[in-house]
């Protein structure tokens, strides 16, 4: 659970011009889905750091994107603290 006092929430943020409702919608629906892919026109970055929580920490540990026009962005990503969140490795 990433609400507990066992994540490390790691967020960057922005006051740039911020992300348009649709294309941030767009952005946080790409990152839902966890298909791989290898030919990505955009957000890769955010994608790979994405399935490499997924596989190291498990689909709870989402990337949260909050962002306002003309206000800027933030995003944050969950990092475990405890000593086990390799535990769903690959095989």
């Amino acid at each position: 659970d990433t609400e507990n006092s066992n994540t490390l929430w790691l967020c960057v943020q922005d006051f740039g011009c911020g992300i348009m409702p649709e294309e941030l919608k767009q952005i946080r629906a790409y990152l839902d889905d966890d298909t791989y892919e290898r030919d990505s026109k955009g957000n890769i970055g955010l994608k790979n750091i994405q399935q490499r929580l997924t596989v190291l920490c498990g689909k709870e540990y989402r990337i949260r994107i909050s962002s306002t026009p003309g206000a800027g962005t933030l995003i944050c990503v969950p990092v475990p603290l405890t000593p086990d969140y390799t535990r769903k490795k690959n095989p």
